[in-house]
């Protein structure tokens, strides 16, 4: 395993103090993952390493001759060391070992007072440092198993106490302790994302019976934290695994605008693949894959495309109807979706506008290709559309992965970019190849007032019809736009 010269010459100089520096969480978990599973190796450079041994200022006066040490855990000993020898944005996380002992009801009251605010059950500890704790100990605080392992830095031991290679090597993943796990009920939701990020993972009954049992208490979750470990799902490449698994132990109930989908039917004809939830769950996945041939793992638009994936159909529920004629419709459930999911984001406390206006827009103009008459002219189809996502950040690629998982998410129906939108991309693409941007307006609001018009409103309304125009080609030319102004000026003004 690599790790940068500074976290050796750290580890060791612990340990000639009579310490123990060993490798934590999700960078040793990845290491052995790749050993195990050599076509899908993943890189980690998330480097965790708790302390053993010595005591809190020693490990401080050390990592401060390496970089700039910041607490972000000051009571319980967690430092972030930021070394002076590496790319400004990396940081370390060094945390002494450290022992956790629940508040007696009496202490619990008291924090409440002191702070005038309810104490959630998993921060209802008392935790001290202590360089005594036992390897054992430490380890049992883990979500599960196979995150439990701990590498020491000076002698690349491993140390297992929890079967974590066997749970890797047989693909299963456990909780380590019924009385640990069910402290912080949002375990269950990193279970979710951990699946989505590792499919061949399987939990066993024991975790889905920890799972179930915390059901109970997700109304008392802050709701920043259910909505920030919920989002995660969606930044991985199996989103349907989680989100299956929520829907096994009881969790999917809990977010009602999505278990609605369940009890939705959709047309056999169009959707033989099954129900909305199950149209859903598809789509997720389709687009987790497209969206990697467009952003890096860690752009900020893979998450936010998948989960419109995912909620693209998130008005049917309420707009699906039985017809006469046999067939299942949802008549504007882009629309309505729009709203369903807003509320869905207010129910949970999410207040990224950025986030929820491109997801917003995703799901609304989802349906576009479909819309759209056989003989309509695309620039004058395009120029409505940049009209209504301007400022989104949406780019015509971005809402074609989600019109394209949708079509794809039908088995056994034939998938692909839809045709329509397949002709929008060439169009587009031809506008750039003349001029690497799309064509600059011949109108603009100084050539319109120069024809008589004053300033006000009515400048934006003739620009927009100007340029709504000139993409549907009626005209080519400067001359030929002043022609079109003048007429459209005494038809209209």
């Amino acid at each position: 395993m690599k790790l940068h010269p500074t976290v050796l010459t750290i580890a060791e100089i612990i340990e000639r103090n009579n310490g123990r520096a060993y490798l934590v969480g999700g960078m040793v978990h990845d290491y052995l993952w790749g050993i195990l599973h050599p076509s899908d190796k993943r890189v980690n450079d998330d480097v965790d390493v708790e302390v053993f041994g010595i005591e809190d200022s020693l490990l401080k006066t050390i990592l401060t001759k390496f970089g700039k040490v910041v607490e972000s855990g000051k009571d319980f000993g967690v430092y972030n060391l930021r070394p002076y020898d590496t790319n400004p944005s990396y940081e370390y996380q060094f945390a002494l070992s450290r022992r956790e002992v629940p508040m007696t009801s009496e202490q619990r009251q008291e924090w409440e007072r002191d702070h005038q605010r309810e104490l959630s059950d998993h921060h209802a500890f008392i935790v001290t440092p202590d360089p005594s704790v036992s390897t054992v100990e430490a380890s049992s605080r883990r979500v599960t198993n196979v995150k439990a392992c701990m590498w020491r830095i000076t002698t690349g031991e491993l140390i297992d106490h929890w079967n974590a290679l066997q749970g890797l090597q047989d693909s299963l993943f456990d909780v380590i302790s019924q009385t640990v796990f069910p402290q912080d009920p949002v375990r269950v939701l990193l279970c979710a994302s951990y699946m989505a990020r590792y499919s061949p993972m399987i939990p066993t009954i024991r975790l889905q019976k920890a799972s179930k049992g915390v059901v109970d208490r997700f109304p008392y979750i802050t709701k920043e934290r259910v909505w920030k470990e919920f989002y995660k799902i969606f930044k991985y490449q199996y989103p349907s695994r989680g989100l299956r698994f929520l829907d096994d132990v009881g969790w999917i109930d809990c977010f009602p605008q999505i278990s609605a989908m369940k009890e939705t039917p959709q047309d056999a004809e169009w959707h033989p693949e099954g129900d909305l939830w199950e149209h859903s769950l598809l789509s997720a996945d389709h687009a987790a894959k497209a969206v990697r041939e467009l952003y890096s793992e860690d752009h900020w638009k893979v998450p936010a495309i998948v989960f419109a994936g995912f909620m693209h159909d998130i008005g049917k529920p309420i707009t699906t109807v039985h017809c006469d004629d046999g067939h299942i419709r949802s008549l504007e459930h882009n629309k309505v979706g729009v709203d369903v999911l807003n509320l869905f984001f207010d129910d949970l406390h999410m207040k990224d506008t950025k986030i929820r206006t491109f997801v917003g827009h995703l799901v609304r103009e989802h349906m576009m290709p479909m819309l759209v008459p056989e003989n309509a002219k695309l620039g004058r189809i395009l120029t409505r559309l940049y009209r209504r996502i301007e400022g989104s950040d949406i780019t015509l690629r971005d809402l074609g992965v989600v019109c394209e998982s949708d079509h794809s998410s039908r088995p056994p129906l034939p998938g692909g970019m839809p045709k329509r939108f397949q002709e929008f991309l060439e169009y587009e693409e031809s506008l750039k190849n003349q001029d690497d941007d799309l064509p600059k307006p011949f109108i603009t609001g100084k050539t319109i007032m120069n024809i008589g018009v004053p300033q006000g409103p009515t400048i934006g309304i003739i620009k927009n019809a100007a340029l709504e125009a000139q993409y549907s080609g009626e005209f080519t030319t400067e001359e030929g736009a002043l022609e079109w102004l003048e007429s459209y000026k005494s038809e209209y003004f």
